[in-house]
Formats: structure tokens, sequence, C-alpha cells
């Protein structure tokens, strides 16, 4: 069975949700594949696929599954995915499903935001980033509180506020963005253009809007 989902990767791929490499050369780059999918929509990256989409097999499984590992401790917030290994003629190919992040957005060691647009890992833009950390804020809203304290804050809430919500999430969620927006706009400012500057202007309006949802959220307004 696995063979034949292999063949469909190799025939579909490599594509926005696939992603085809010969072997697992280094933990950055692999990190940079699995945030990438993570942001974007999920999927599978294929290790051990050459030239012509032949499935070939890695070098050495230990190796490729221990840089897998390493991997995955460069990413932030942390991405929870298991390796699978397949035998094919003349070796093994590593399979590795990512699921779609709702705790976006992911970054690298680097700083990087990655995302996948059609067939390329790309970083993400400014107002991207801030969109991935604005998906991650309306998730965090419908996260249920701890039972242990729920019944105490219900007595506590007045029967007209709004919902209860998972708030220090929500807010370790704004605490990443406001230091994303911060570095992502000392870039931009280095880069002393306009279209950057008009960049960091749309950015510093969406984090103010989203900021300005919550707080309305928050206070039962609206």
């Amino acid at each position: 069975m696995q063979l034949a989902r292999i063949d469909d990767l190799l025939r579909l791929g490599p594509n926005e949700r696939i992603i085809l490499e010969p072997d697992a050369d280094s933990p950055a780059a692999v990190a940079r594949q699995i945030a990438s999918l993570a942001n974007t929509q999920g999927g599978t990256i294929v290790f051990g696929v050459h030239a012509r989409r032949k499935p070939k097999g890695v070098r050495n499984i230990k190796a490729t599954l221990r840089t897998i590992s390493r991997a995955l401790e460069l990413i932030t917030p942390t991405v929870l995915i298991e390796p699978e290994v397949v035998a094919v003629d003349g070796g093994a190919v590593v399979l590795l499903d990512v699921p779609h992040g709702y705790d976006p957005p992911y970054t690298t060691a680097d700083g990087h935001v990655p995302v996948r647009q059609r067939s390329k890992t790309t970083s993400a833009t400014a107002a991207e980033a801030a969109e991935l950390a604005a998906r991650a804020i309306h998730s965090a809203a419908l996260i249920p509180l701890d039972p242990t304290s729920r019944s105490d804050m219900q007595r506590l809430r007045p029967k007209s506020a709004a919902p209860m919500i998972d708030l220090e999430h929500i807010l370790l969620k704004l605490e990443r963005l406001i230091i994303a927006n911060a570095e992502l706009a000392r870039k931009l400012d280095a880069a002393n253009s306009w279209q950057s500057r008009l960049t960091d202007q749309l950015l510093g309006a969406v984090l103010g809007l989203v900021v300005s949802t919550l707080v309305f959220y928050l206070l039962g307004i609206g």
C-alpha cells in the first residue's frame, strides 16, 4: 500500500504539499522544509528520490533519521511528527507526513518563517507572517480552559461576558507576533525603500487590527 502511495507522490510532486528530496542533507535544510509545510497546508516530504523521480532510497537510513530528529529541534514551536521508512528496490525511502500547523508561525533557528508557494519553499513576507500569527490567535480562542479552573472562573464571570478562552495561550501568541513584527520592521527599515516602508505600515495595521479585535472580544464588546 505504501509503495502505491509513493508512486502517487512521485507522480503528483513536487507541488505545494509534496516535497521530493534525494536525502536529508542538513538539519537546517530539513527544518526549513518541515516548517514550510506546517505553515502552509501540511504535506509530505519524501527522502530518497533521485533524478527523474526515481525512488532509489537514502544513503544511510540511521543518518537520515538522525538528521530529521535534529531538524525538529530547530523549529519553534514544536512540530510532532514521526518519520516512516519504506523499503523500495535497492534501498529505502523515508516519508515524513507534516500536519497543517495550528500554532503558527513556525520559525527556524535563523528566525525565518518558511512557507510553500507552489513547488518552492520561500520565506514569508511581513504580511504573510502577520496573517499566520493572526490565524494562531484565532485558533487559541477556541481552545478550552483547563477543567480544574473552569468552575471557579465560571462563578466569577458575569453572565453577559464573552465566552471563556485560553487567555494565557493568546497572550503568548501576541508576544510572539509583536517580537516577529519588530524583527521584520527592523529588516524592512534596513532595506530603506518605499516598498519596504509601505509593507511595514501594512504590517502594523494588521497587527493593530488583530490586537484591537482580541481586546474587544475579551471585554465582550460588539
